[in-house]
């Protein structure tokens, strides 16, 4: 049945991105972290809401990585900028 084809497919997944764990791979932290250029690619800027600083990650639009401290595909993001 379909549940349990999800369901091994989401095993599957899990094994995989523990395999890449072990061998050092992990994923870029963007939302609400601050815009960092050696590891992430501003894909476009928003205007910062009060709640949000200038310079602020507000969305990932494609999940980047690292493996043992270099970066494999820097995060694309979208990036608040202060409104004057």
């Amino acid at each position: 049945d379909i549940e349990s084809y999800v369901k091994g497919v989401g095993m599957v997944r899990d094994q995989f991105f523990s395999v890449l764990e072990d061998l050092g791979v992990s994923a870029i932290e963007t939302v609400g972290k601050p815009f960092d250029p050696s590891i992430h690619e501003a894909v476009a800027v928003e205007e910062a809401g009060e709640e949000i600083g200038d310079g602020i990650i507000t969305e990932e639009v494609q999940r980047g990585y690292t493996i043992s401290g270099k970066v494999l595909r820097a995060a694309r993001v979208k990036v608040a900028k202060a409104s004057r």
